[in-house]
């Protein structure tokens, strides 16, 4: 009996801390992107945001009678480090755009792409 309740003892002890303590997060899982989509044509800018986590991907659309934005935004996780792939289609009264991209980008960075007749799309990881 003396034995058993040692043993008991022992067990719970051994448990107690366990149960105190949050389980630690898996490695190289970071905290969900922020990223701020801008689209500007002309003189209209209009701005949408997203959130993604690595391997994973995240869409936004939005339409109204003079615009349509379609855009997708995906994460990869490398060797060398995090890549985005981005997909861009927008329509502004008359005139349609597509841009497809995929780049390196840390926190805190900027893609930009434009047109020649003036479209600019810009990407910015927060």
């Amino acid at each position: 009996m003396k034995t058993l309740l040692s043993a008991s003892a022992i067990v719970f002890g051994l448990g107690v801390p366990a149960l105190a303590q949050p389980a630690p997060a898996p490695n190289g899982s970071a905290p969900p992107m922020k990223i701020d989509l801008t689209v500007k044509v002309g003189t209209e800018t209009r701005v949408h945001q997203i959130v993604v986590s690595d391997d994973s991907c995240g869409s936004v659309h939005a339409k109204a009678r003079d615009f349509e934005d379609e855009i997708r935004v995906c994460s990869n996780m490398k060797r060398d480090g995090l890549r985005l792939e981005a997909s861009w289609k927008v329509r502004a009264k008359t005139a349609e755009y597509h841009v497809s991209w995929t780049a390196a980008v840390a926190r805190g960075g900027t893609v930009e792409t434009s047109s020649a007749d003036g479209a600019r799309f810009t990407l910015a990881v927060k």
